[in-house]
């Protein structure tokens, strides 16, 4: 039984995974996951198969009754024992009228929660019920709903910042697709969630099985073109689909490599979308393609571990196949370029990091995610420029936190921040920022900081110049903000400032 445990407090959430995994109930469950809210439980449940929630009643944000009716919602088969207090039995009793099982009084007592949950395990045992939720190895081993399989993968062409502001956030958004794809699934039948990923919201796997070709082609189309559909127009986001084609899982075993390869199949008839847009791509439509070779200058720059070298020819090769308009030209292109760096860096990665060739794979397969040419490219460059700084990383770091600093100064008058910065240099924001707070010995903030005070101590020494004239000069929208960061790094306020620079250059006779 998988088991999902809720509560705001840390404690409560750590004690009642320690009873549960230290009981002779060990072997029979697994804990997957713990929530510290109404919200984040949602978004565990949408992506992984849970089978029990036990959930506090009364939680900051979105109670344990909500998060009842919300899951139940979507998914019935799950099931729920409340965490109450004494106060609180009313609730529990509601809680039991919207479909929890039973209820447990705080401080939760060993031997009741045990037995609650041996139950449940036991009726679980005797529910015949399939999930939604199989992993790749369950699914080929599915055989109720046919013979015929193909994969299905689909993703957000883009967070629509407007759209999450009026939904109250990420995770309402995320719980609704979630939502949209379950019910079009069950009510079709036959067709499953594949090792989804909470750490990658917003991106779904499908296996589709029915008992024939022409039966498994309708379902697919009638199951893309409800969610597409409906997103568009009731969710108000724009997803894509990407469709492998059809399958025979012939006899009493399957060959693996075919349905594997369904699902890369799928992630490249999705990649249409890069250049393409939003829709639904099938992979039978991917004919063959040329390819754009690497430019000498890049295999150069690759074996000289030269970022920016490297960047330049990158930007240059993605430029002229998007340029071509065929989304099998920039595919291909972007393969050969892949296996290109795997054989440049081959002997290097292997010894920094194990076997090379599955983090090829896997860096690939993430970028077959990209919805636009600009997203393809910084999630290109930004791995290769974590992958140099791992080559080689006292190098690396210094050309990093150098164009980094060089971004930073041509820029002082702009509201930047480590985001934008960040992108410019091909790093993540998290990995720049440890590199000022451990290169420099400064944060990100502290030396953009102490540069902008002082190119206006600079600007101040002039005459007739305004404060808020200075303010915007040096980056600051809100020249009263301007003054208060003026005055921490200085001690003195700017007009202070300035009177005593007017002062020492005319002193009074």
């Amino acid at each position: 039984m998988r088991i999902l445990i809720v509560d705001d407090e840390q404690e409560i959430r750590g004690g009642i995974r320690h009873l549960l995994e230290r009981s002779a109930l060990e072997a029979r469950l697994e804990i997957v996951g713990a929530a510290s809210d109404g919200r984040e439980a949602m978004l565990i449940a949408g992506s992984r198969q849970v089978d029990l929630i036990i959930t506090d009643i009364r939680m900051p944000g979105m109670s344990g009754l909500e998060l009842i009716r919300e899951v139940r919602a979507a998914h019935p088969s799950i099931r729920f024992v409340m965490l109450s207090g004494y106060d609180d039995f009313a609730y529990a009793r509601e809680a039991m009228r919207h479909g929890a099982l039973d209820y447990l009084l705080k401080p939760v007592v060993e031997r009741e929660l045990l037995g609650i949950v041996e139950r449940l395990i036991e009726q679980s045992s005797r529910d015949n019920e399939s999930s939604l939720y199989l992993s790749l190895k369950e699914f080929r081993d599915l055989r109720e709903d046919g013979e015929w399989k193909a994969a299905a993968l689909c993703g957000i062409d883009e967070l629509p910042e407007a759209r999450i502001r009026e939904l109250g956030g990420e995770a309402t958004l995320q719980w609704m697709l979630v939502k949209v794809n379950a019910e079009t699934a069950r009510e079709l039948g036959g067709v499953y969630f594949i090792n989804s990923d909470p750490a990658a919201p917003f991106r779904y796997s499908f296996g589709l099985a029915a008992a024939s070709e022409r039966e498994l082609k309708e379902k697919i189309a009638a199951f893309t073109q409800r969610v597409y559909r409906f997103s568009k127009e009731r969710v108000k986001v724009s997803v894509s689909f990407g469709v492998s084609e059809p399958v025979l899982q012939d006899g009493a075993t399957f060959n693996q490599t075919p349905f594997d390869l369904a699902f890369f199949r799928a992630h490249q008839a999705l990649f249409s979308r890069v250049l393409l847009g939003s829709g639904i791509y099938d992979a039978g439509g991917i004919g063959e393609a040329k390819h754009h070779y690497a430019s000498d200058k890049l295999e150069a720059a690759l074996e000289l571990k030269d970022a920016d070298g490297i960047t330049e020819e990158i930007e240059a090769l993605l430029k002229k196949c998007v340029k071509e308009g065929s989304a099998s030209v920039l595919l291909l292109s972007l393969e050969r370029l892949m296996f290109l760096i795997h054989h440049r860096w081959q002997a290097d990665l292997t010894f920094a990091e194990g076997s090379s060739m599955p983090l090829m794979n896997r860096t690939l397969e993430g970028l077959l995610w990209s919805s636009h040419p600009d997203s393809l490219k910084k999630s290109l460059l930004v791995w290769i420029q974590g992958t140099l700084a791992r080559l080689d990383p006292a190098h690396q770091e210094g050309k990093v936190l150098t164009r980094a600093k060089k971004y930073i100064q041509a820029h002082l008058g702009h509201p930047i921040n480590l985001t934008e910065v960040s992108q410019e240099t091909h790093v993540t924001p998290q990995y720049l920022s440890k590199l000022f707070r451990e290169k420099s010995g400064e944060t990100f903030i502290e030396y953009m900081t102490r540069l902008r005070v002082e190119e206006a101590k600079r600007l101040l020494s002039e005459p007739g110049v305004k404060i808020y004239e200075v303010a915007d000069l040096v980056g600051y929208s809100n020249w009263k903000h301007f003054s208060r960061v003026f005055k921490q790094y200085t001690g003195y306020g700017p007009s202070d400032y300035k009177n005593r620079l007017t002062v020492e250059q005319y002193p009074s006779k």
